[in-house]
């Protein structure tokens, strides 16, 4: 081995007519590259050769440990020019001698010599293709040069000429090593119909050409046959290993490289002119490393490396410099940029945008050496996150928890090592050694109401500007839509929207978010006319006819409307939600469930369906329906706690202690240690509540005051005290107050609360007014009429009870409906039970 010490020492310099191959490293036991190769071992400084010393013969030099045998390459070469030189005359003499052709095969590989099996082997040998012996031996002479095709050719002569186990293994090999599993797949059969235990690696292998091309399904076919084969090897750290990944990936395609097959530094080159260039090195050296380093560091500066980053769903062009470049929807551009002062302006489809300004800076002297990645998000919505992880042989450590970059225009680090892309899923390292590698991702994959939170931990009077310029970029992005319409004065949401109702194709939730503005803002406004005109241009758009539907007061016009635009050729997804909501808030459970589910197959935005479509399972019952969607929920991102709850709540209603048990087991071990008791807390009480245990309930809450607890220890005041923090809407709260002030015999409290009650149907949408009519006897309040206003199930439930207590008459229809009502099993249902059971 060379050596260098302080700087001082041998060391080999250049390298010609290399050979790699990759087989088992000798000394450390190791499947890796293996090259050999000519060189010079020279006297250096700081690795730049000096004085030549010796040229050698450098043979199967490890990749992984470095270890090698030496020669002097003067008798490398005395050796082979005797032998070759007696084994050349025997060519010329008689070129078809079997014997003589297969020796020199053998010469060409012992001494690594691709030119001459090239010019001199091959074409003596290539002709007999009804030699099965010689085809065999050429096969490994090609394998052994890494020219995979030809020798997949000439072992398939081999086996044609004269067919045996072992052709058919190094056939299928060759195949393996060009990507061909398929055809490499029946010349391997024998292994498994023979149990050959000795060939069972080459099965091994085909399963790693298959996760190589990313077909789990197939590989995990053939490891199941394998192992059932060879049961006695299943459980080999190799064999597991495997299987893991195969399992892990299975249905993804994604593709799993095996180093055994790709191999892609294998075989003969001759090398470079840097094996030549003994003499005048160090002045060299040092002059060009000057002239680089400015060079380099003049360029860099010219042509800085800066990312980026569309974190939108939409494209949308920018441009920098006067060039215009096209933004991919959640993905990273490298655009090279002068450093200084970098203006992005929006390209001229996105009016209203004012460019974003960045300064990109990096010391003259230190750029060559300075590892710095230079973000730009435009759009400043895009979630980056700069992670790191560790490799090494034995149990590497934890990684920190990835640091999120997020509601910035730019952003520098330093030490990336990968810069949007992947981790390797392996990195070779020497024993008992770590490594620490970092990287920077775009991070897509997060639920909207996570997304939302991110948006909420900005500073305050960034929030509604950040949502505004996400939304003039990407219109579909609703959930912002209607967080800024619950954070802005009601008249600037307004102005915002009404820029983009002309957008065709019809923008549905902007057009739902005006229409509920104007309802609050101007409820004396008709809108049906500005609607009307709408189907009329749009030529009955499905859309248009489910718009004009929602602002049409009368709920058998705006049934008809929704109807004809849920059986349009193309539907509309929202015209199959309101006809949902309408059935589960009328208590038709079986009907408000087959609608949600068009509507869940039919929105793009499956935030908006997916709770309401979850209620209407629970109330009608088809646990097993909802078992499963939540189930599948489960795998989305920002979506595992609420399911786990959900499959609580379903499981505990069953009265499924077993699985109850599970859940809460699974919740508790996802659940950080700091939050165990505050979340067992949560579970408990609502095991408590989809039991009706109210007992239990206030023991799991003691001594934590809250509006439901106060109501359910028969405290009023205290309660009507708490009423502000409760966690429901303020109409369930008042009404709970009502109906306990009124079952009391206390009338003045009574009234109190019930006025405020009328006081806060007022300020709510159409629907919510119509019901405070009907309380306040300015409406009739037959059973029907009530059941066709549409208010969510878990208000309407108390309204109804209220309604009932004030129209004895009607009582035994309205509570009926909001009996049906109360499916929530939730704190509500407990303090609402007693009044439910009244005739």
């Amino acid at each position: 081995m060379p050596f260098v010490i302080n700087g001082v020492g041998t060391w080999y310099y250049g390298k010609k007519r290399i050979h790699t191959i990759r087989e088992t490293c000798e000394f450390c036991n190791r499947q890796t590259d293996l090259s050999s190769y000519d060189t010079t071992l020279f006297f250096v400084v700081a690795f730049i050769p000096l004085i030549p010393i010796r040229r050698l013969r450098v043979l199967r030099s490890c990749a992984v440990c470095q270890k090698h045998r030496l020669i002097s390459l003067a008798k490398w070469e005395a050796a082979k020019s005797s032998d070759s030189g007696e084994l050349l005359e025997a060519l010329k003499s008689d070129p078809d001698n079997r014997e003589t052709i297969m020796r020199a095969i053998r010469f060409s590989m012992a001494y690594q010599d691709e030119p001459l099996f090239n010019n001199t082997v091959e074409a003596l040998a290539a002709a007999r293709t009804d030699d099965a012996e010689i085809q065999t031996l050429l096969g490994h002479g090609y394998s052994y040069f890494s020219r995979w095709p030809e020798a997949g050719e000439a072992f398939e002569a081999a086996v044609q000429a004269g067919d045996s186990e072992e052709r058919r293994e190094s056939l299928a090999w060759a195949l393996l090593k060009q990507d061909r599993p398929d055809e490499a797949k029946p010349w391997l059969q024998h292994v498994l119909d023979n149990k050959k235990r000795d060939a069972a690696g080459m099965v091994y292998h085909l399963v790693k050409g298959y996760q190589a091309q990313g077909r789990h399904e197939e590989a995990l076919e053939i490891m199941d046959e394998r192992d059932k084969v060879f049961p006695e090897w299943a459980s080999l750290k190799e064999y597991t290993e495997q299987r893991k990944t195969s399992t892990r990936y299975r249905g993804s395609g994604k593709k799993v490289a095996s180093a055994a097959l790709s191999s892609p530094n294998t075989g003969y080159r001759e090398g470079n002119w840097t094996s030549n260039w003994p003499r005048w090195v160090a002045a060299s050296v040092v002059l060009g490393a000057i002239a680089f380093y400015l060079g380099s560091a003049f360029w860099i500066g010219k042509n800085r490396k800066v990312y980026f980053v569309n974190g939108t769903n939409k494209p949308y062009a920018v441009v920098v410099g006067g060039e215009r470049h096209n933004l991919t929807p959640h993905a990273a551009m490298p655009i090279r940029v002068a450093e200084g002062d970098v203006e992005v302006a929006f390209g001229d489809d996105k009016p209203g945008l004012e460019p974003v300004r960045c300064r990109i800076e990096t010391s003259f002297w230190g750029r060559p050496f300075a590892n710095r990645t230079f973000v730009i998000n435009p759009d400043e919505s895009a979630v980056i996150l700069e992670e790191e992880t560790y490799y090494a042989k034995n149990n590497p450590p934890a990684s920190r928890k990835p640091t999120i970059h997020f509601g910035n225009s730019h952003y520098e680090m330093s030490g990336i090592d990968y810069e949007f892309e992947e981790f390797p899923q392996t990195l070779q390292v020497k024993k008992s050694t770590e490594v620490r590698k970092t990287g920077v991702f775009l991070f897509s994959a997060i639920a909207p109401e996570e997304y939302a939170e991110m948006v909420e931990g900005l500073e305050p009077n960034r929030q509604a500007g950040f949502c505004q310029k996400l939304l003039r970029l990407d219109p579909g992005e609703t959930i912002f839509l209607h967080w800024m319409a619950s954070r802005l004065p009601s008249e600037e949401t307004m102005r915002f929207v009404e820029t983009r109702l002309a957008d065709r194709p019809i923008l549905v939730e902007w057009h739902r978010v005006f229409q509920s503005m104007m309802e609050q803002l101007h409820p004396e406004t008709d809108l049906r006319p500005r609607y009307r005109l709408l189907v009329a241009e749009t030529n009955s758009n499905p859309e248009a006819l489910y718009l004009l539907g929602r602002c049409d007061p009368d709920p058998v016009e705006s049934d008809k409307l929704y109807r004809q635009s849920a059986t349009a050729a193309v539907p509309s997804g929202y015209a199959f939600y309101s006809l949902g909501y309408r059935a589960l808030s009328e208590g038709k459970f079986p009907e408000a469930v087959q609608w949600f589910q068009k509507a869940f197959e039919s929105l793009a935005d499956k935030t908006l369906v997916r709770r309401l479509r979850q209620e209407s399972l629970l109330a009608s019952g088809d646990y097993d329906a909802l078992l499963n969607s939540l189930q599948q929920d489960m795998v989305l991102p920002g979506r595992r706690r609420e399911s786990q709850m959900q499959m609580l709540r379903v499981n505990a209603i069953r009265g499924d202690k077993a699985r109850t048990t599970q859940v809460i087991a699974d919740v508790m071990r996802d659940c950080a240690p700091d939050q165990r008791v505050a979340m067992q807390q949560i579970l408990d009480s609502l095991v408590c509540c989809c039991q009706n245990d109210v007992g239990g309930y206030l023991r799991r809450n003691s001594g934590k005051p809250s509006f439901e607890t106060a109501f359910l220890e028969g405290q009023p005041v205290r309660a009507a005290e708490l009423a502000k923090s409760a966690r429901f809407p303020t109409g369930v709260v008042l009404g709970l107050l009502w109906l306990e002030a009124s079952l009391a015999g206390k009338k003045e409290i009574a009234e109190a609360h019930f006025n405020k009650l009328l006081d806060e149907l007022k300020k709510a949408g159409r629907d919510e007014r119509l019901f405070g009519e009907v309380l306040a006897g300015r409406q009739p309040a037959e059973a029907e009429h009530a059941e066709r206003i549409h208010i969510e199930p878990s208000a309407k439930r108390v309204l109804l009870a209220v309604l009932a207590k004030r129209q004895p008459a009607r009582s035994a229809e309205l509570l009926a409906l909001a009996k049906k009502l109360d499916f929530q099993h939730d704190a509500i249902s407990l303090c609402l039970a007693k009044y439910l059971q009244k005739s």
